[in-house]
C-alpha cells in the first residue's frame, strides 16, 4: 500500500481517484450494511500501517 498517506475513517479524502490515492482510509459502510471479508481485511491492513505512526507520536508526547 505505498504511494499515499494513511488516515482514519473520520478523514474526508482529498482525491477520489482509486488509481492514484493521496490519502488511504479504511472502508465505511452504510448503517445496516455489513462489510465484506475483503473490506474488513483491507481495514486491518490500513490500521496496521497507521498504528506505528500513532504510537510514534504518542511516545513523543509522553
Amino acid at each position: 500500500m505505498a504511494g499515499g498517506r494513511y488516515a482514519g475513517l473520520g478523514f474526508v479524502g482529498l482525491n477520489d481517484d482509486p488509481k492514484s490515492p493521496v490519502i488511504i482510509t479504511g472502508r465505511k459502510t452504510a448503517p445496516g450494511k455489513p462489510r465484506t471479508a475483503a473490506q474488513k481485511e483491507a481495514n486491518r491492513l490500513v490500521s496496521r500501517e497507521r498504528v506505528a505512526n500513532e504510537h510514534g507520536f504518542a511516545n513523543l508526547k509522553a
